[in-house]
């Protein structure tokens, strides 16, 4: 049976306001990418609503609209246009908003890398084109590397740390502490240790290739915004169990009765329950975000993916 894309549209006309759309459908991040390429400015609500107002932007009422129509349609997203009226503004239907930050995302590769940097590019790359680049290693440990560039560094554990000096670690620090989110996936969270500001501990087990269990997720967290329910099932790729220190939040954890499916050892599975996923740690201006596991794996595994792209776009907020 083919997939078929839901068909996207803008229902109540061409809006006066602002139109808005809901960041829990899986091409949102594509369409406020799409959005801010053509610099039209998007917003957020504290509850993850995306917001475009009408005002101040570089086309007219109904240029806007034919916009968001045919990004509607590819994205297949359903906006809603914001009826006007006497006394009525922006501030009537949504408070408190935010713009989304365009990202400028450098994803840190090396010979060799693993697999979990080939599903984050995809999922950037092919389903959201959102501007990343992939820098070598090699590069960011180099002097000339302008890390005030991107706003968002990514690490995997495939990278061989050892290879880079002081100074480049003091860099990135710098560049955190200044405003930047730091994404640790996995075995990286080891880069935080060479900035001074480690906060993750991991003990490795064995006897997991591949199971699903469920995980609970903060509240409220701009991490999770769009998400309708407190938990979701994630893929977990091995033993590892993290120990998250006092001087950092836990922001996503295995809920108490975590298995749905696979195979695990009794022994395993109690020391999955309750056990931290994703944690995080403030830094100056900046964020260090930590992923245990792939939220992207192998570009079928499409639940977490939001969970990502929520930390690209929203991780100024967290």
């Amino acid at each position: 049976m083919e997939a078929v894309l839901p068909e996207g549209r803008v229902t109540g006309g061409v809006s006066p306001l602002g139109y808005t759309f809901a960041a829990g459908e899986f091409y949102a991040p594509r369409m406020v990418t799409a959005l801010q390429q053509k610099d039209i400015f998007v917003d957020v609500t504290p509850e993850g609503l995306l917001v475009v107002p009408v005002a101040d932007q570089l086309f007219d009422g109904k240029a806007l609209h034919e916009i968001l129509s045919g990004l509607a349609a590819e994205c297949g997203i359903d906006v809603t246009a914001l009826p006007g009226g006497r006394r009525k503004t922006l501030d009537t239907y949504v408070k408190d908003r935010s713009e989304v930050r365009r990202p400028r995302t450098a994803i840190i590769t090396d010979t060799g890398s693993s697999s979990q940097q080939g599903s984050l590019w995809h999922l950037l790359d092919e389903h959201y084109a959102m501007n990343h680049s992939l820098v070598d290693f090699g590069t960011f440990a180099g002097e000339r590397f302008d890390i005030d560039r991107y706003d968002v560094l990514v690490f995997t554990g495939a990278i061989p740390l050892e290879k880079a000096d002081a100074a480049a670690w003091k860099r990135l620090a710098d560049r955190v502490e200044a405003g930047a989110t730091l994404l640790l996936l996995g075995e990286a969270h080891k880069v935080s240790g060479l900035i001074g500001e480690d906060s993750v501990s991991a003990e490795i087990g064995k006897g997991v290739s591949g199971l699903v269990l469920n995980a609970e997720m903060t509240p409220g967290s701009p991490l999770f915004w769009g998400y309708r329910q407190p938990d979701i099932d994630v893929f977990k790729g091995n033993a590892t169990v993290w120990t998250v220190a006092p001087d950092a939040e836990v922001l996503m954890r295995y809920t108490a009765e975590p298995y749905r499916s696979g195979y695990i050892t009794p022994e395993n599975l109690a020391r999955f329950a309750g056990a931290p996923l994703v944690a995080g740690k403030h830094l100056g201006k900046g964020y260090i975000l930590y992923f245990q596991e792939d939220f992207a794996y192998r570009a079928y595994w499409l639940g977490t993916n939001g969970i990502l792209a929520n930390a690209l776009l929203f991780g100024d907020k967290l």
